[in-house]
């Protein structure tokens, strides 16, 4: 069916012809069916072949579409219809169906007005056209009626023969000899006039009196009448379309050679001089470039930024225990990706791998700057643990980086870097599949913003960004110490701060053990709405080490509980935060990830009190006190079920890509 009405909008939908979604910036996308979706979140499950994955905008038109709660990541879009993939609820509500019917009904009359519009005015254009036509008929008619009347007449009208062979000669005309052609008879000599008829049919028109006129022929649109002595009917011919020199058809091959397939913007070529090691003032080859690398040249890959690609590692300092190859005899490397103004990049150290990230990445030849860095360790064959930190880095001249990580095996390493020349040192990697892989690791562990640097008892903390002061860089100030390797997001800045700087003390075993143990839930949001199931309310706690486990079963709601640091002492007046994963029994769903956090007040003696934001309304109050000779089960039974929220959501997915 033809569209020719424009689109209809409405509540978020577009109907033109089907039901689209705008996710802003006029991004419009229709429904995906069940197994579009099953072959992109669920691959190993669909029998079609492995989908490419989709931009963000369109899985957030999916939320809409289906009725799932809106978000505008992409990644939190995915896990939302995983889960409704999981649980059998993905379906579209009915909601969407009925507005996605009534704008189909008003989109069809509108579409039925408008092609009916459109067929009265292409029939007025036609009976105009064919006004000509008419008009041209009439003139062959009296160019016809002449003709006879010139031959009745007697007068001679010389007119070509369709065929030389058939022609016939009158008894009185004189015969043309060899002899005779220079000098024509005078009646073959007189001046005609040709008309052209419409369909092509030569007429013959009126003896021409007075001054002879030169032959000419009429073009078939231009025959009209005319008056006095015949003038000459002149040939009007077409005049072709202007072609296209040469030039110009080369310059358009051109543009089409150098332009990026699906909208990519072509590299800019980097200006350097013969040496490579000055650019010119105004040029800045950190200029930000959307790059897909399923269409770069390697051409276009030998002109990349000095810092990208990939470097052999050699290890010095404190990080002389390394060895010189991995576990697996591969070498140690180092890869780097600018993009944009951040720098990606990956490492392969003995037993260690992982990304990293500078956000901002170097701008200039020489400059030091800290990085982020999320990974996973081998903590023996075929056991690996995920882990995060945070390190600094100096580009120096010669394609040559140093640095040191932080908490990447114990306190600290360094380590120095060489870019490998010639193809072995180009990487074909993209931010974009860095950021993705970035994303997903960090939300299966909860961390969120940058990883502050634990501190081992007696060290001195490292002066951040020193690097970058003598490379002409910014200063960078130092993060927090003891900071979590798994921290859980912190709650927003209208709640009370995590720790205060009396935390930072050396923690009192003694008093820590007090708080292990099950205690006895006043919680009145949950039992004022579940009344029947919430008899006997309690709160497990379990300290380990510095961190700090719990479990808890309230109503409908069955939960596991972390807060990293825990408490290093009682503090009326000090909230400490704490992220949470609960499981909805009534529905099963399984909720976990950001915003999931909440804050506990430790008194002494027993007693706690704390929220659960976003747990059951805007936030969940509870006050706790611990029972007599209670003991808590172990911390190993709080991490498996913290653990085990990430492996049911994500299943296979997380397997297959080595996570866990």
């Amino acid at each position: 069916m033809t569209n020719l009405a424009p689109p209809i909008s409405r509540d978020g939908f577009i109907y033109h012809g089907a039901l689209y979604v705008d996710a802003g910036n006029l991004n419009r996308h229709p429904r995906a069916s069940l197994d579009e979706l099953t072959a992109l979140l669920r691959p190993e499950k669909s029998s079609a072949p492995a989908a490419k994955d989709q931009v963000g905008h369109w899985y957030v038109a999916q939320l809409k579409h289906y009725g799932l709660p809106t978000t505008k990541d992409k990644n939190a879009a995915k896990i939302r219809l995983l889960n409704a993939l999981n649980s059998g609820d993905l379906k579209v509500p009915a909601d969407v169906k009925k507005i996605e019917s009534a704008m189909k009904k008003e989109y069809d009359a509108e579409n039925r007005k408008a092609k009916a519009a459109a067929k009265a005015a292409e029939g007025a254009g036609s009976t105009k056209a064919s006004a000509p036509k008419k008009e041209n008929d009439a003139e062959n008619r009296k160019a016809k009626a002449a003709a006879k009347a010139t031959e009745a007449g007697g007068s001679k009208i010389a007119s070509a023969p369709k065929k030389a062979t058939g022609s016939k000669r009158k008894h009185d005309e004189t015969p043309v000899t060899g002899a005779s052609t220079s000098m024509p008879s005078a009646d073959l000599c007189r001046p005609i006039a040709i008309a052209v008829g419409t369909k092509g049919q030569r007429q013959t028109a009126k003896k021409t009196t007075g001054s002879a006129a030169p032959l000419a022929i009429e073009s078939k649109t231009s025959a009209k009448k005319t008056t006095g002595n015949a003038a000459p009917l002149a040939i009007a011919p077409k005049t072709p379309a202007k072609s296209k020199s040469i030039a110009q058809l080369r310059e358009e091959e051109r543009n089409e050679k150098n332009a990026k397939r699906d909208g990519i913007k072509k590299v800019r070529k980097l200006h350097a001089d013969s040496k490579g090691d000055r650019h010119d003032d105004d040029y800045d080859p950190w200029h930000q470039h959307d790059i897909d690398s399923d269409t770069i040249s390697d051409t276009e890959w030998s002109n990349k930024r000095k810092q990208s690609g990939v470097y052999t590692v050699t290890v010095s300092g404190n990080g002389s225990d390394w060895q010189s190859v991995r576990y697996d005899g591969s070498p140690n490397e180092l890869i780097f990706c600018k993009d944009g103004d951040r720098m990606w990049g990956s490492y392969k150290f003995d037993v260690y791998e992982g990304m990293i990230l500078m956000d901002p990445g170097p701008k200039r030849e020489i400059q030091g700057l800290l990085f982020q860095w999320r990974g996973r360790s081998q903590i023996r064959p075929g056991i690996w643990e995920d882990t995060t930190g945070r390190g600094e880095m100096l580009f120096e001249e010669a394609n040559v980086v140093k640095g040191t990580f932080f908490n990447l095996k114990n306190w600290r390493y360094e380590f120095s870097a060489k870019r490998k020349t010639g193809l072995a040192g180009t990487s074909r990697r993209g931010g974009k599949s860095y950021e993705t892989e970035w994303t997903a690791l960090g939300q299966a562990n909860d961390w969120s913003g940058p990883a502050p640097i634990q501190i081992p008892a007696g060290e001195k903390p490292p002066r951040l960004g020193g690097w970058a002061r003598r490379g002409r860089g910014g200063s960078i100030q130092s993060g927090p110490r003891s900071v979590a390797s798994r921290a859980p997001k912190r709650v927003k800045d209208e709640h009370p701060e995590s720790m205060d700087i009396d935390y930072d003390a050396s923690s009192d075993p003694n008093l820590l053990a007090q708080i292990s143990g099950r205690y006895s839930v006043d919680c009145r949001d949950i039992s004022s709405t579940w009344p029947w199931n919430t008899d006997n309310m309690e709160l497990d706690l379990c300290v380990d080490g510095d961190r700090l486990w719990g479990s808890f079963s309230w109503g409908p709601f069955d939960g596991v509980i972390q807060m990293y640091p825990g408490p290093t002492k009682f503090c009326p007046t000090t909230s400490l935060s704490f992220g949470w994963r609960v499981r909805e029994n009534t529905t099963g769903d399984l909720r976990f990830g950001r915003g999931c956090t909440g804050n506990m007040t430790f008194y002494g003696g027993g007693r706690v009190s704390g929220e659960l934001f976003g747990l059951h309304g805007q936030s969940v109050a509870f006050e706790a006190e611990k029972m007599d000779g209670s003991h808590s089960a172990g911390w190993r039974s709080f991490e498996q079920e913290w653990n085990g929220f990430v492996e049911e959501t994500y299943g296979d997915y997380n397997r297959n890509r080595g996570w866990r």
